[in-house]
């Protein structure tokens, strides 16, 4: 192997391995106590960026390499020369469970990825420090470790202009690639006080007072509760509920439920539960914690389920489901309606819905982050099996609708 006169191997340690470029140097970390031993010096780096995406966390991170990659990531370190961390790639390369063909490529992607729990993710990089040369730092480690990975993979970035730059660096090794947008996450800027709220969105001050109304109605004035949970064994029992009724309603429409298709994501969340944890103290004061499991209940029956995540200005709704035997009543609705009262009294500033532009959440968002996609293919194969994937994957999705419209 030719190595750029800039790059001095390092002697290797257990789950890390060193590069120097000029007065940088890069680690690979490629084992799970590994990356535990940096949760300090990642709340640093976090701090430096002001950064409060909780899927950058530290802890986010950890629970899910923990559960869904036991090889314990490749994930990208660049020190200065005092050694102080001052960037950060959280990967990980795996083979995913999806395609016929691309099951044989190594993705190197965002941790987070396959099963994707996260809405967005990106590098972390100290701010005060030049991005160009640290992403050349970062991609000339990524390909040292070119005989690890055939596809470079990463989903859902914010920042369109760190991908353009990492794709530049690589390029010139790499046989094809591309940065487009492929997703966004809607959200809006809450008012500073419930009754600015109600004048702002007329629209929804009525559908709540409608669907109200319906559940005096009919259940003849019987409670209508919103609730956070803080008990554990209530968290575990009502989790179970979630997920059954999560796995319910993706059947119904021919889609396998990430509850059935990875065996340790209910591990995950409760790993998060138990991580940014919600509390109740004796005299029922309630400190919230950065991880959200709330419930609406009808006379003490759950009807919605919602668990979110605190983004430091926002809460970010991010796996809910409701009872379809409620459907009339929106429980969904209204579970959104009490989330938004709950983050205006406590002072935030934004409410996040989550990857995808589904229509109710237009009842609420008026403003998009656009999220961004890399991907680079290291050669030739590995860019033909990918698009013969694609290609049957266009194939059967056409088959589907000449099948329905024949029904």
């Amino acid at each position: 192997m030719v190595l750029n006169p800039m790059i001095q191997p390092q002697v290797s340690l257990s789950g890390v391995e060193e590069v120097r470029h000029s007065s940088y140097v890069s680690e690979l970390v490629t084992s799970l106590e590994g990356f535990q031993g940096l949760k300090s010096e990642w709340k640093g780096l976090l701090d430096a960026m002001e950064e409060t995406r909780l899927n950058l966390d530290h802890g986010w991170l950890y629970a899910w390499l923990k559960n869904f990659d036991s090889t314990g990531g490749f994930i990208i370190l660049v020190r200065d020369e005092n050694k102080r961390l001052i960037a950060a790639a959280p990967f990980k390369v795996s083979r995913p469970k999806a395609g016929l063909n691309r099951r044989v490529l190594r993705h190197l992607q965002f941790i987070g990825t396959e099963p994707c729990l996260y809405d967005e993710m990106k590098i972390l990089i100290h701010p005060d420090l030049d991005e160009e040369r640290i992403l050349k730092t970062i991609s000339e480690k990524i390909m040292e470790a070119a005989s690890q990975w055939d596809v470079i993979d990463l989903r859902y970035s914010p920042d369109e202009h760190q991908l353009t730059r990492l794709m530049a660096q690589l390029k010139p090794t790499i046989f094809k690639g591309q940065v487009e947008q492929t997703m966004s996450c809607p959200y809006f800027d809450l008012p500073s006080n419930q009754e600015s709220y109600e004048a702002a969105y007329p629209k929804n001050r009525k559908k709540r007072k409608r669907h109200h109304n319906q559940i005096n109605r009919d259940f003849k004035g019987k409670a209508f509760e919103f609730q956070w949970l803080t008990d554990e064994s209530e968290i575990q029992s009502e989790l179970d509920c979630l997920i059954q009724r999560h796995v319910a309603y993706w059947k119904e429409r021919g889609v396998c439920s990430g509850f059935q298709r990875y065996a340790n994501m209910k591990r995950f969340y409760q790993d998060l539960l138990a991580g940014y944890p919600t509390q109740q103290s004796a005299d029922g004061q309630i400190t919230l914690g950065r991880v959200r499991f709330s419930v609406l209940k009808i006379d003490g029956n759950p009807v919605s389920y919602d668990i979110g995540l605190h983004q430091g200005d926002g809460y970010l709704g991010h796996l809910g489901c409701y009872s379809e035997s409620f459907k009339r009543y929106g429980p969904g609705f209204l579970h959104a309606e009490a989330l938004i009262e709950n983050a205006i009294e406590a002072g935030d500033t934004r409410f996040y819905f989550g990857r995808g532009d589904e229509a109710h959440k237009f009842n609420w968002a008026d403003k998009k982050q656009s999220l961004f996609n890399l991907l680079l293919f290291k050669n030739r194969p590995a860019y033909f099996l990918w698009q013969a994937d694609e290609a049957l994957k266009s194939g059967v999705h056409g088959l589907k609708t000449i099948v329905k419209g024949s029904c």
